[in-house]
C-alpha cells in the first residue's frame, strides 16, 4: 500500500492511494480514492499515513478527511467512526489500536475508531516537535524529535502508557521523516543523511535495541539529495512480513540503481537472493545476486541437493553480483546456491 498527494501512478489515475503486486506493479482492481478525492473539481489527496491491520483493512491519514478505513476491496468501512483529532503520524499496535500524533501529542484508538487515550508527554528541551513514530511489538512507541534549530534528531522509547523509558536515547545530526521497528527490536531511521557517533550512514540506519549503531547495515550511496528542499529524501520506511525494508520518498535511484519514489532493501545484510536467471552470449547461464563489498562468495552447484561442489569464487565489490556457468549442456539439470563463509 502507498499513499501520498499523488494524481497517478505509472501512468494510471490513482488518486492519492494505491495498492502494488508483490513485483512492485499496480493492482488494477484497487482505486479507492475516487470516494473521497476529485481532482478535477479540486478535492485532491493529503494522504499522510497508512497502516494496514490483521484483518487486511487499511487505515488512512488524511488531511482534509481526517482518519477512515478502507475494507480489503477498497470500499469505505461504515463501521469505522472516528471524529476526533487528525495527525500526520499514524502507527499500528500489535493489538488492533492505533496511535495518532499531531507533532506534539499522541493519541490512542481503539480498532473500531473510538478515542481512548491521551497520552502527554514532554518535547525533550531544544527540540521542537515529533518527526516520526513507530510502535515496537510489545507496544513500547518509538518517537524522533527534530530541532529545527540545531538540524538534529533524537530518538526516545516510551511504554504504551506514555511514561518515558530512560533506556532508549539515539542523536543523530539530520532529520528522521520515517522509523520501523523490525520484530528482533531493531529500529529503523529514515530520512536524509546521517550521523551517529561519527559514523556517517545515507537514506537509512539501523540501531539495535540498546541504541547503538548496526555497522552491519549499511545502505552505501542511498538516496540522492531531494530535488525538492520541503521534502527529505527519504520520507517513509516499513519493514514488510519477510524482513524486507520498503523505502518512499523524493529520489529517482538508490545505491545507483534506477528507482524512482519507491525501493525494496534485503532486511539482513547476510540475506543473499537470486535474481532471475538470464542467458547471456552462447546460451550461458547468468546468475546475478545482492551482495556486500569485500564480502567472498561462492558458486555451489548439486545435481541431487544433497552434495553440494562449489565450481566459483569472486569477491564482491559493488552491492551486486554476477556469476556465469558456462557448461550450457548440463545448467539446465543443476541446482545452483551461494555460500557466502
Amino acid at each position: 500500500m502507498v499513499g501520498g498527494r499523488f494524481i497517478s501512478w505509472n501512468g494510471a489515475s490513482r488518486l492519492g492511494i494505491a495498492r502494488l503486486n508483490p513485483d512492485g506493479s499496480l493492482d488494477p482492481s484497487y482505486n479507492p480514492g475516487t470516494n473521497f478525492f476529485d481532482a478535477i473539481n479540486g478535492l485532491y489527496p493529503f494522504v499522510t499515513g497508512l497502516a494496514v491491520q490483521m484483518d487486511g483493512k487499511v487505515l488512512v491519514s488524511d488531511q482534509n478527511n481526517g482518519i477512515f478505513r478502507l475494507t480489503t476491496l477498497g470500499t469505505v468501512d461504515t463501521s469505522f467512526v472516528s471524529a476526533c483529532c487528525w495527525g500526520p503520524l499514524l502507527a499500528l499496535r500489535s493489538d488492533g489500536k492505533f496511535l495518532v500524533s499531531d507533532g506534539y501529542s499522541i493519541f490512542r484508538f481503539t480498532s473500531a475508531g473510538a478515542q481512548e487515550a491521551d497520552l502527554s508527554f514532554n518535547v525533550p528541551g531544544g527540540f521542537d516537535v515529533v518527526s516520526a513514530l513507530a510502535v515496537q511489538p510489545d507496544n513500547q512507541i518509538v518517537l524522533a524529535f527534530w530541532s529545527y534549530s540545531s538540524q538534529s534528531s533524537i530518538i526516545g522509547r516510551f511504554h504504551p502508557d506514555g511514561s518515558t523509558d530512560p533506556t532508549l536515547r539515539i542523536a543523530v545530526s539530520g532529520k528522521v521523516s520515517g522509523l520501523a521497528v523490525q520484530p528482533d527490536g531493531a529500529i529503523l531511521v529514515a530520512g536524509g543523511l546521517f550521523n551517529s557517533g561519527g559514523f556517517s550512514r545515507n537514506s537509512i540506519a539501523r540501531f539495535d535495541t540498546d541504541g547503538s549503531l548496526d555497522f552491519t547495515f549499511d545502505p552505501g550511496t542511498g538516496a540522492p539529495a531531494s530535488t525538492r528542499p520541503d521534502l527529505p529524501n527519504v520520507s517513509a520506511v516499513t519493514v514488510q512480513s519477510d524482513g524486507k525494508i520498503i523505502l518512499a520518498g523524493e529520489f529517482f535511484s538508490f545505491n545507483g540503481v534506477r528507482r524512482t519514489g519507491l525501493v525494496r532493501l534485503n532486511g539482513d545484510a547476510g540475506f543473499i537472493q537470486f535474481d532471475p536467471p538470464t542467458l547471456g552470449t552462447g546460451g550461458q547461464l547468468r546468475l546475478g545476486l545482492n551482495s556486500q563489498p569485500g564480502k567472498t562468495y561462492i558458486l555451489q552447484v548439486s545435481a541431487d541437493l544433497r552434495h553440494w561442489s562449489p565450481i566459483q569464487t569472486k569477491i564482491a565489490t559493488g552491492y551486486g553480483l554476477d556469476f556465469t556457468e558456462t557448461n550450457t549442456a548440463v545448467f539446465d539439470n543443476l541446482f545452483y546456491r551461494i555460500a557466502a563463509p
